[in-house]
């Protein structure tokens, strides 16, 4: 649908045109994040099981710490496919 198409809808139809392709982007974006965040972490997995310091305490702590900034990097990104509308979106980020 081009731009030129919603301005000449009436504004409601307009609208719904917008929400519903706002919709549809964020739930590509959340899809495309959610795979990067599991590609990324698999590769961080198999680096550190490779690395020289498998069992220390350090490459525990690392491995723990991008499991939780990729857990809730995927919980936020599935936050923001849920919002209805821009309000919904500032207040997640807020």
């Amino acid at each position: 649908m081009g731009k030129i198409e919603l301005w000449h809808r009436k504004p409601r139809d307009a609208l719904e045109s917008l929400t519903a392709f706002a919709k549809q982007t964020a739930e590509e974006i959340t899809g495309r994040t959610q795979e990067a965040t599991a590609k990324y972490f698999n590769w961080l997995q198999d680096t550190m099981s490779a690395s020289p310091w498998v069992n220390t305490e350090l490459n525990k702590k690392l491995l723990s710490y991008a499991t939780e900034m990729a857990t809730d990097a995927s919980a936020f990104t599935q936050q923001l496919s849920q919002a209805k509308n821009l309000e919904d979106v500032v207040k997640i980020q807020i």
